[in-house]
């Protein structure tokens, strides 16, 4: 089983049992489903070669392993269904709009068809495309910062120069010391978007920021970035930001699993 596949599986642990903890009960389960999942086939093509058979009628002792790995995994099915959670955990949001200044900002850097001519601005509220946003969220935490990283694309990544040379047009020419840049194939692509966000926190964490000065902007690279990131700070609560394209407000997402104690 691979990394990507472990983590796709914690996922699902999580959302099954409502608990990131493996417990002795969720080792169990998980031992009694896989188990099942052996029989239930086994016992059933043995089973079904019987009846096709002709021999429906004529049974032995040696029958009797095909009627327990039938009966065994139906049993072991149906205790698990019993031991699920009747309340697993639910998904909390909440959302503030004058969040902790953070240390890190993780930005995602999309295509920009006039970035040639943003380099010539001086001011935020001079610039109309999606470098925008970006900028809007280093404007935010810019008392604070120590580290921004750039997540481009393949296409965004030969113009982060540019993007660099507007930022620091505004910041000042120290913030090219505090920027890293991170290059994916596709923003579009949701696995790599996630892996990329695994490394850097890693590397962020590495570096002796703690997580709680982390944030993750995930304005840039349209609804895919969104959903890569958030399904990244769920289970580990992670802090996500977007910056509104409307009012170009800061808005800082909390999202966790909560227990519904009701």
């Amino acid at each position: 089983m691979n990394k990507y596949q472990n983590r796709e599986l914690h996922k699902i642990f999580v959302s099954f049992l409502g608990s990131n903890a493996i417990s002795k009960k969720g080792i169990a389960m998980i031992v009694m489903i896989v188990v099942s999942f052996a029989w239930l086939p086994d016992g059933f093509s043995a089973l079904f070669d019987k009846f096709f058979g002709g021999e429906f009628l004529k049974w032995e002792f040696k029958d009797g392993t095909m009627l327990c790995q039938i009966l065994g995994a139906i049993f072991m099915l149906y205790t698990v269904m019993k031991m699920i959670p009747k309340k697993v955990a639910d998904v909390d949001i909440s959302i503030n709009e004058a969040p902790k200044k953070a240390k890190a900002l993780v930005l995602f850097l999309s295509k920009n068809d006039r970035a040639d001519d943003d380099i010539n601005l001086k001011t935020i509220n001079d610039f109309k495309s999606n470098y925008k946003m970006p900028l809007v969220a280093i404007n935010y935490h810019k008392d604070r910062l120590e580290k921004i990283v750039l997540v481009c694309s393949k296409e965004s990544f030969n113009q982060k120069d540019k993007f660099i040379k507007c930022a620091e047009s505004i910041f000042g020419n120290h913030l090219s010391n505090m920027m890293d840049t991170k290059c994916i194939d596709s923003l579009e692509m949701a696995k790599d978007v996630y892996d990329c966000l695994e490394q850097i926190y890693k590397d962020l964490k590495d570096s002796k920021i703690d997580e709680k000065e982390i944030v993750f902007d995930v304005t840039g690279g349209q609804k895919v970035v969104g959903i890569a990131g958030a399904i990244f700070a769920i289970p580990n609560d992670r802090h996500l930001q977007y910056v509104s394209t409307t009012d170009y407000k800061v808005r800082y997402y909390d999202l966790t699993y909560e227990k519904d104690t009701n």
